[in-house]
């Protein structure tokens, strides 16, 4: 089943007297387990792709789907509502809060997305720590962690409250080769053990093989590349 349907989106932007066409009639579909790599120079128009796909940028024409609703014509507030509901971001940089411990900080996220009962939140966050091997970082501040630590945490942050899509930009960016493969495959265990579907933007052609699907952007258009 597809999770996200990207239909005919066009994005434009004016530059001066002249129109910047980023993205024209793009249309995408993620399919529930499926783990997608988007590639493309700077300037492609990638980052505008995930943010339209995060309900963070409406397209000037096109239509998105997410798990089944037509999300298209909600307002903002409404797409607020949504990200909540349906979505997990992992960034390039953590962007954890380095005053808070990192379990605070993940329960937070938990009961912003609507889980009232303690207990069930210290549950939830606890289990995805232990999934991705940081359980022992539970009571650090991000100070304490390694860059490798603080990304497998933005992981757990990204799939607390069962979301259905996670967005991925750059993860790996900021990391050692050898840490993000490492990265890459936890990404893709996560998506397979709990059903989720993830759309990631890269550069990074290393952590390719732990991908399922590839598609390159290019001249406003994704074409799907060999994996």
């Amino acid at each position: 089943m597809a999770i996200i349907e990207l239909d005919n989106i066009g994005k434009s932007y004016a530059d001066g007297d002249e129109i910047h066409h980023v993205l024209s009639g793009l249309n995408l579909r993620v399919n529930n387990g499926e783990f997608v790599a988007i590639l493309g120079p700077s300037g492609s128009g990638k980052s505008t792709l995930l943010s339209i796909a995060g309900l963070l940028l409406s397209a000037d024409e096109g239509s998105i789907s997410i798990a089944g609703q037509d999300l298209t014509k909600l307002s903002q507030r409404q797409w607020t509502r949504k990200r909540l509901e349906l979505l997990g971001f992992i960034f390039q940089d953590h962007q954890l809060l380095p005053y808070m411990r990192i379990g605070d900080q993940l329960e937070l996220v938990a009961k912003l997305k609507g889980e009232k009962d303690k207990h069930k939140r210290h549950a939830e966050v606890l289990s995805l720590m232990t999934n991705l091997g940081i359980e022992e970082s539970y009571r650090k501040y991000p100070r304490q962690m390694s860059g490798g630590q603080k990304q497998r945490a933005a992981i757990a942050r990204a799939f607390i409250g069962n979301p259905q899509l996670i967005l991925a930009d750059e993860p790996t960016a900021s990391l050692d080769p050898d840490r993000g493969q490492e990265i890459a495959q936890l990404i893709s265990k996560e998506v397979k053990s709990t059903h989720k579907c993830t759309i990631m933007v890269t550069h990074d052609r290393s952590i390719l093989p732990y991908v399922d699907t590839i598609y390159e952007l290019k001249h406003g258009t994704l074409t799907r590349l060999a994996a």
